[in-house]
Parts: structure tokens; sequence; C-alpha cells
């Protein structure tokens, strides 16, 4: 998304070039968020008047991208902001800096962290049959357990709302460790990452922040966009605004820093 990200990707001769390509690409749609529509490139608004927001959410605004693979599926890609009542390094310290500890409570799933590099992470999740999964194959009678190992890096950006910090994550495809029988490799999940900022008006009483959360992925063709994708994501978030709250003690001040800026 945009010449930067475009110029790298197709210079691009390892894994890692690529994730910096779709970094700066994140980068640009959150600084392009309010014109994407204009940009001619086939973005469309979702509607989500008629949804009734999380507690801690004020707003909601989301665009997508979508494409027909002709096999019943379809990839989605979409970008969405919220306005959270909370301040976001509190929001990035569950969501990335401390996730292993802190996410993974706020949320109730497993996970460990094989690798762990400045702020760069390798994370293992996995999901039991306590965890209920907004997967289409549940819907079909299948198995409700997920396993997914991502590579998640963080950096420093500046956006229309001020400073802040990009977190994304990259599935990794994993062929030394093939399905097992009680596993479901999530392949339908590429990527995806979460961004804070401060809210324009930072000055109230009561802290608020700007979300812009970002994914690439494969669904059923006659899914419904926002009970498939923004929905679970949304109680992703609420869940970790009222987690942050009452856990973390991360400011601009004194949160981990990004050895990255995009």
């Amino acid at each position: 998304m945009g010449p930067d990200a475009q110029r790298l990707a197709s210079e691009a001769t390892s894994d890692l070039d690529i994730i910096t390509a779709a970094q700066h690409g994140f980068a640009f749609i959150i600084d392009h968020f309010d014109r994407l529509i204009s940009l001619d490139v086939g973005w469309k608004a979702l509607d989500v008047s008629h949804h009734s927001l999380q507690p801690d959410i004020v707003l909601e605004d989301v665009k997508y991208l979508e494409t027909d693979n002709g096999n019943g599926t379809k990839d989605i890609s979409y970008i969405s902001r919220h306005v959270c009542k909370r301040t976001w390094p509190q929001m990035m310290d569950v969501y990335h800096d401390r996730r292993i500890h802190q996410d993974v409570v706020a949320r109730t799933y497993f996970a460990n962290m094989p690798h762990e590099e400045d702020d760069k992470h390798i994370y293992h999740t996995w999901l039991d049959e306590h965890v209920k999964v907004h997967d289409y194959k549940l819907q079909l009678g299948g198995t409700d357990r997920k396993d997914t190992i991502h590579y998640a890096e963080k950096f420093k950006h500046e956006s229309p709302h001020g400073h802040g910090e990009v977190s994304m994550q990259f599935c990794i495809d994993t062929l030394v460790a093939p399905p097992h029988h009680f596993v479901d490799r999530d392949n339908a999940s590429h990527i995806g990452g979460s961004a804070m900022f401060d809210h324009a008006d930072h000055t109230t009483a009561h802290p608020v922040s700007n979300i812009y959360c970002v994914k690439n992925q494969t669904i059923p063709v006659l899914a419904d966009v926002y009970e498939y994708l923004i929905k679970p994501m949304s109680l992703a978030t609420e869940q970790q605004i009222v987690y942050g709250e009452k856990h973390s003690k991360a400011t601009t001040a004194n949160t981990i820093r990004c050895t990255k800026t995009i």
C-alpha cells in the first residue's frame, strides 16, 4: 500500500524485506486513512452504524479491500480505527510489549515465546477446546483448536494524531510442524497488526487513544465481514483495554522503546 511499500516489495530479496515493505504499507494507510476511498484502488467503507460499540470504545470506522478467490473464499484486507478510553502505551504494553504475560490473560488463551530480541518476538499461540474461536470450520462441525506461530515486530511512527507505535504480526509457515490430530493449523490468517497513538483531544480528564487495526485474512465468500472479522477484533480490543487499565503501568515515558522508525 503506497509507493514506498511497493518499491520495497519490488526490491525485496528476503522474507524480512517483505515484512519491512508491509510495515511501510500499514504506515501509509494510517497516514491516509481519511482519504483511502479516494485513492481509487478499491477501498470500501464498511457500514458499522447498526453495530453496538464495546463499552470502552467510543468510535469505530472501518475500510476494507475484498478479492473473490473463485473457490468459495475471499481475501479481506481491512484497516479499522477505534477511539478507545485508555492510553496507548498501556494498550501496546498488553498487545505487544508484555503480550506473553498480559494478553494471554486478558483474552484467555495459551502461548509461549520461543524467541525475543529487542522489539522483535516470535509467538507460539494455541487455543484449547474451552476457547471458542470464530471460525467457519466450527460452523461446519469442525475442530475449535488453532495453532499459530507469528513473527511480531513494532516500530515508532508519527501519524496525523501524533507520535505512537505500530506492531505487526506475520504468520510463519512451519513445514516441520505439520497438522496434528488435535491441532488445526491456521492457514487463513496471513498478517495482522495494531497501531496506537494519542487522540487529538488528549487534554481531557479521561485518556483517549486512537487504535488502528489491520489484517489480511481468507474467509468464506458469503461471510459477513463485520461479524467474521471486526466484531471479534473489537471484543479482543475491549479485553485489552480493561486489562491494561488494571494491570499496566506503561506511560509514554517508560514504555519499551522501539529500535525501528517508519
